[in-house]
């Protein structure tokens, strides 16, 4: 008979795999580098990601730590989400898959200024004990008009399948195009967790599909790792 934890996982993965049903092609992304942005996934639409944070001149044994996501546009603004967390060498031993949603909600359509808000709502799930927690953000964003720059703002309540402990933190980024294909990104969660890192990095739209972004995480504190290069991949279909 398999534990519960096994089971729970097994049915997570199941929720994984719904999430990612269908395909074409999506047109939004989600996040900025780890933190979510007030972009929503389009109706009918599935982005993919994974990103690999890799530490091998600073210690004796390579530091590698990795978070994969999916989100399926559902309409009237709002995508579904699921992501696996913690996944590293050494071990961690905070691996959680999270499964929730993320709304956004344009407040002026016709403002340069863009400004938008989005809020979200993430269950995470512990893998080794099975224990089930919380994730609750808020963000706003605006754009500068002409230089096109967007900041990104917000607060982030999460409990310790995620985070490590239960932590309350803010949440920020910076997005600056320099052409159609290449921008300027950086995000930040605050805070002594295990998320709690700047992350400054450059953004390549390699075709409409897929983009990949190159960058550094430097951590608040021990406890979110050591300072490692970083690599995101993410295809939309």
């Amino acid at each position: 008979m398999p534990t519960p934890s096994l089971s729970l996982f097994r049915a997570l993965i199941l929720t994984l795999a719904l999430v990612l049903f269908g395909s074409s092609r999506a047109e939004a992304q989600s996040l900025i580098v780890s933190v979510p942005n007030t972009d929503v996934t389009p109706a009918g639409k599935t982005m993919l990601a994974h990103e690999s944070q890799v530490n091998t001149w600073s210690q004796s044994q390579t530091y590698w730590n990795s978070f994969t996501f999916a989100t399926r546009g559902i309409g009237s603004n709002i995508e579904l989400a699921a992501t696996l967390f913690g996944v590293s060498r050494p071990g961690s031993g905070n691996v959680a898959l999270a499964v929730g949603y993320k709304h956004r909600i344009p407040l002026s359509k016709n403002s340069p200024w863009e400004p938008v808000v989005a809020v979200g709502q993430m269950l995470p799930v512990s893998i080794s004990d099975g224990s089930i927690g919380t994730w609750t953000y808020g963000v706003a964003s605006i754009r500068l008009p002409g230089l096109k720059t967007r900041f990104t703002f917000g607060p982030s309540y999460g409990t310790r399948q995620i985070f490590g402990s239960v932590t309350t933190s803010v949440i920020a980024g910076v997005e600056q195009p320099l052409n159609r294909r290449v921008s300027l990104i950086a995000d930040w969660f605050s805070g002594k967790h295990d998320l709690g890192a700047l992350v400054p990095g450059v953004q390549f739209n390699i075709t409409h599909a897929f983009i990949v972004i190159a960058g550094v995480k430097i951590p608040n504190s021990p406890r979110a790792g050591v300072t490692s290069a970083l690599a995101e991949v993410t295809y939309e279909f």
